[in-house]
């Protein structure tokens, strides 16, 4: 607003002058409520800043470890300290955060770091279930782990006696720290290991789940930031699980342990330029106990952002630097964040995700899709594909996801590839009843800054019928959005220099 001269002023009519001076209150009053809105949404994610390129970053190393020092406004609170000088690179650190927008059982939300961190395998047992958590989403196989005292330690000073296990999560979080133990006296290993490492634990059956990964993912990307470890330094990860290897176990040695895309394939053996294995599961950690110089316990996949406002309006439903950043994290080892003229020309790319029934979900399965697909295709301006993603390779999924302008699918796990979509993009999302279903998808939309737009059924059909969509009511979503993309991938063109006609 421009200052108002004395001239000026004297030249107003006295309603104005006292509009004028009741506008200021009621615009200061938006400012504040829209600052609390925000400030809500930030509450966890201030505590993992990602300002991606912007954020200024300490370039000081830490013992050529690849990990840089922490910021000075680190909430880091150190709970197991060093003993004497001599130990000084033994600690264990966490940063807490309860976030009202997420689901209440997955607070407290922690995150926490170690120095020369001892894992003893032969104190990790095979279990059906983390002993905090009983009985949710419980392993046959028994392929969580239950820890014993000295599972992992380190030698530094506890001096919260007893330890109060509630300050973590309900989860195996606690079940680590509750084994955690503390030898100020120092331990006897068998070897120690210079490369730092991220610690993961995954769900059961979620694993193979390309939404629950993403989550697993975005945790890691945010523990690499919140720690200032430099993400294009070696890294290994460590999953404490031994779920049965699934489709999505690429993305781990190839994004997660920054590997790249030669790993994708599953043909290459994954290990670092060391020798180093990317990826190790405590089956193969080898016999006898050995030292991480700096490792990380990377937060549950259940307290992700992506859980956040599942039945409500996001607080910030605007683009984000924590998405942009993640986007690049995930493509750029694999060679897929470079822009080529032949992306913003042409017809636009549309993907009709395809969904085979399911037992227990048929509803999120759409009736009668390939008339859909050639109604999509009667659309000018339009290059629209039918596709299940479960039957391409993960590096044919990323691939296609890179490349699409429109992704319209029924509510499910595929949509959680528009994490990575481009960013001029939209997504129209097909719901099978207009309440109560999650509104994840909506949000990482709008945190990613893609054109978001959403249909859904009048009324839920039976749980045992696939969804019946209404062809010409999505035609007119469509037909809105294709405009609207369209100008955005102009746009993004010229942003990048490609200045042909599309």
């Amino acid at each position: 607003m421009l200052p108002i001269t004395s001239h000026s002023r004297s030249r107003q009519p006295r309603r104005s002058r006292r509009k004028a001076r009741l506008t200021a209150p009621i615009l200061v009053l938006l400012l504040a409520l829209f600052s609390i809105a925000f400030i809500g949404f930030q509450s966890w994610a201030a505590l993992f800043q990602t300002e991606n390129s912007t954020l200024a970053l300490e370039q000081t190393r830490s013992g050529g470890a690849g990990a840089t020092k922490g910021p000075a406004n680190d909430t880091a609170r150190t709970i197991c300290g060093p003993a004497s000088s001599s130990q000084a690179d033994s600690f264990l650190r966490c940063r807490a955060q309860k976030d009202a927008h997420m689901t209440p059982a997955s607070a407290p939300h922690v995150l926490c770091d170690a120095g020369c961190l001892v894992l003893d395998p032969a104190r990790m047992q095979p279990a059906s279930f983390p002993k905090h958590r009983p009985h949710y989403l419980t392993s046959a196989g028994r392929t969580y782990h239950r820890y014993t005292p000295g599972a992992f330690a380190s030698a530094c000073e506890w001096p919260e006696v007893p330890r109060n296990l509630s300050a973590f999560p309900r989860d195996h979080l606690r079940d680590i720290m509750e084994s955690f133990q503390a030898s100020p006296a120092g331990l006897q290993v068998d070897r120690k290991e210079e490369t730092p490492a991220l610690l993961v634990t995954r769900e059961i059956e979620e694993h193979a789940n390309v939404f629950h990964t993403m989550t697993d993912l975005l945790n890691v990307y945010i523990t690499l930031r919140v720690l200032r470890w430099d993400v294009h330094a070696p890294r290994q990860i460590v999953l404490l699980d031994s779920h049965p290897h699934g489709p999505l176990d690429a993305l781990w040695p190839a994004v997660a342990a920054g590997g790249g895309a030669r790993y994708l394939n599953g043909s290459a053996e994954a290990l670092s330029p060391g020798g180093q294995p990317l990826v190790r599961r405590v089956e193969g950690l080898g016999p006898g106990a050995f030292e991480l110089r700096r490792a990380a316990f990377v937060p549950p996949g259940y307290t992700s952002l992506l859980f956040a406002h599942l039945y409500e309006n996001a607080s910030c439903p605007f683009p984000t630097p924590l998405f942009k950043g993640f986007r690049s994290f995930v493509l750029e080892p694999l060679g897929l964040m470079e822009h080529q003229p032949s992306q913003y020309q042409g017809p636009l790319k549309v993907v009709l995700v395809s969904r085979k029934p399911a037992a227990r979900k048929l509803v999120r399965s759409i009736a009668k899709e390939v008339d859909l697909l050639e109604m999509l295709r009667r659309m000018p301006n339009v290059e629209a594909r039918l596709l299940d993603l479960a039957t391409l390779t993960i590096s044919e999924q990323l691939y296609l996801i890179t490349h699409t302008d429109l992704l319209i699918g029924m509510h499910g796990a595929a949509l959680a590839w528009t994490l990575l979509m481009p960013e001029h993009a939209g997504v129209l999302e097909l719901w099978p009843q207009s309440e109560g279903v999650w509104r994840c998808y909506e949000h990482t939309s709008l945190w990613s800054g893609l054109l978001y737009r959403r249909w859904a059924a009048p009324s839920p059909g039976p749980s045992d019928d696939v969804t019946v969509v209404d062809g010409p009511a999505v035609r007119a979503v469509v037909s809105r959005m294709i405009p609207q993309v369209t100008r955005r991938r102009f746009a993004l063109k010229k942003h990048h220099g490609f200045h042909q006609e599309a």
